[in-house]
């Protein structure tokens, strides 16, 4: 998948001579000032991980999720494809393929993010014209909002339960339904 290290040559927008550089990763092409022509031989496979070495003020967690994204989910099956060429029906292709391997549809969804914050970074930064994930996953159905009691329902919660029955206590929390959303704590004994 990823090419041999190559030398590109770009015409300098401030003067007529020629530069050249190491376009060994992605970074160092956009230090460079390269757009959409120094890209048009670079894989999905290869841009993603640098990209993802790229990012910067995401938390440990979303970085962790974003690898796996890349690595277990979609490298493997479109990381062969050159970044120019990715188009929606791939990328429709790719989370279709991931639902019918058992991939839950909020982790497919996941993916879906990742790729998507991805290739709209290779739009801001002119790699791209246009992100070929836009519109290509639908949100996941939403969950139904939980029912929580109010303060006065846990207060009564202790005379439901038998308050004298000699229970050991429990600890509970809820959401208070006024504007605040604080937590209502009460230890029922």
């Amino acid at each position: 998948m990823p090419l041999a290290r190559s030398v590109v040559c770009v015409a300098s927008p401030s003067a007529s001579e020629l530069r050249c550089f190491d376009d060994s990763n992605y970074t160092s092409r956009l230090r460079f000032g390269c757009g959409i022509e120094a890209y048009r031989h670079t894989y999905l496979g290869e841009y993603l991980p640098d990209w993802l070495a790229a990012c910067r003020n995401i938390r440990p967690n979303t970085a962790r999720d974003y690898s796996v994204s890349i690595h277990k989910h979609i490298s493997p099956r479109l990381g062969n494809v050159r970044l120019q060429s990715l188009d929606r029906l791939q990328i429709r292709g790719l989370y279709r393929k991931l639902a019918e391997s058992g991939l839950s549809e909020k982790m497919v969804h996941n993916v879906h993010i990742c790729l998507h914050k991805a290739l709209q970074d290779a739009v801001d930064d002119g790699l791209l014209r246009r992100n070929p994930a836009e519109r290509a996953h639908a949100k996941p159905k939403d969950r139904p909002e939980m029912k929580t009691w109010s303060a006065d329902e846990l207060a009564a919660f202790p005379s439901l339960r038998g308050a004298g029955s000699g229970a050991r206590p429990v600890p509970l929390s809820g959401r208070n339904r006024d504007a605040t959303g604080r937590v209502a704590r009460l230890t029922v004994a």
